[in-house]
């Protein structure tokens, strides 16, 4: 099943549903604005009321909370749609209110039905609102612990590559047909027969629990593009528009490469485009490279390359949390050498408590409670004093 949520989702959801070989998954969306989903093609659909009293289905106007309540409330109404599903791909964009505030609802329903599920949500623009922006960053750091598979786009990066004179309508237009591209890609590994090399646990190791940014390049070719229709495929991923440019390759700490194709796609053609896709990247670079055949790509292949950009290395994550202290010296410990420093015993730190004083403002109304004055230290105006463990005494 893909699954879109929310305006940006229902639009990807429109054009997934017109792409050659969509038959054979599962099209749904949930909007809180029932003429986005009204409009939509895809033939399940949930309607989720942002208000208490009403059904109108008029959105939620880019609140959160209204819009995490609505889809919560339609928690029975997500779960029956869910658990016909095999596999999950979500798309979104975050930000506003609908799927920023109920996403979170769809990853904890298909966790607890044990659905493997990718998320394929966009990121706002630098110049949005502080608002939707930490929106968004919070909705991320929220999903992260309870989704396996989360890459998120930056709307910054599907944009520049467009010409400044495209018009708003259809610039768009590309940026939800790219993400479509994207999303049947990613589900066609997951439900297809994947021939060579990673799966959704391949995929899942790189990124789980790890905030990334994505760029992504999507090239197809067919029969009529002659004879070796992978090179087409290669070129034309180069240049998509929402890849970022060779450079934004180049950089990438991680590279999912997937070959879609039907049942007549040759060994040799496999294996010249992972070999030229390959020499891409310098050899620092991790790739994960799967190839998937269904019946309904015959005639037809894609190729779509998702460069991951770690905010933080895993590696330097993980030592984020390691505790460093100050090894003790002395006394001497049994057993050690002379020198040696002891490991896993620390010393405690001292506060740097030192006396207050008003400066400036002592010509000034003190603020008090019960006779005390707040704006002295708590330590100094009890007299409290510190045991630094030298003299036994007790504060």
């Amino acid at each position: 099943m893909i699954l879109g949520i929310g305006g940006a989702g229902a639009a990807i959801a429109g054009h997934l549903s017109l792409l050659p070989g969509i038959g054979h998954f599962q099209l749904a969306v949930i909007d809180t604005d029932k003429t986005s989903v009204e409009n939509s093609s895809a033939p399940i659909k949930l309607i989720a009321s942002a208000d208490w009293g009403t059904t109108g289905g008029s959105g939620c106007g880019g609140d959160v909370i209204r819009g995490e309540r609505a889809i919560a409330r339609e928690r029975r109404g997500v779960t029956e749609i869910l658990s016909k599903a095999s596999s999950l791909t979500v798309c979104g964009g975050l930000g506003g209110g609908t799927a920023t505030g109920g996403i979170r609802t769809i990853a904890s329903v298909a966790r607890s039905l044990n659905l493997p599920a990718v998320y394929l949500l966009t990121t706002p623009f630098s110049f949005e609102t502080y608002s939707r922006r930490s929106n968004a960053d919070a909705c991320i750091r929220e999903l992260l612990p309870v989704t396996d598979i989360l890459l998120t786009l930056p709307n910054d990066l599907l944009f520049a590559t467009l010409s400044p004179d495209i018009s708003t309508e259809l610039a768009f237009e590309k940026s939800a047909l790219e993400m479509a591209y994207l999303a049947y890609g990613v589900a066609e590994l997951m439900c297809s027969r994947n021939v060579i090399g990673a799966g959704y646990a391949d995929f899942m190791r790189p990124v789980k629990g790890v905030r990334c940014d994505c760029s992504i390049g999507i090239g197809a070719a067919d029969a009529n593009d002659g004879l070796d229709r992978c090179a087409v495929a290669l070129e034309r991923m180069l240049a998509s528009p929402f890849l970022g440019g060779l450079e934004q390759l180049r950089n990438a700490d991680a590279v999912f490469t997937i070959l879609s194709g039907g049942t007549d796609l040759q060994f040799s053609e496999l294996k010249r485009t992972f070999e030229h896709t390959a020499n891409l990247f310098p050899k620092r670079t991790e790739l994960l490279s799967g190839a998937s055949v269904s019946d309904s790509m015959n005639g037809r292949i894609q190729l779509t390359v998702i460069a991951i950009k770690y905010e933080m290395p895993p590696e330097k994550k993980n030592a984020e949390f390691e505790f460093s202290g100050t090894p003790v010296s002395e006394p001497p410990i049994p057993g050690i050498a002379s020198g040696g420093k002891p490991k896993g015993i620390l010393m405690q730190e001292e506060f740097e408590l030192t006396s207050y004083s008003r400066g400036i403002f002592e010509n000034l109304p003190p603020t008090k409670y019960q006779d005390e004055d707040l704006d002295i230290p708590t330590y100094q105006r009890r007299n409290v004093s510190i045991d630094r463990g030298k003299t036994g005494n007790r504060s």
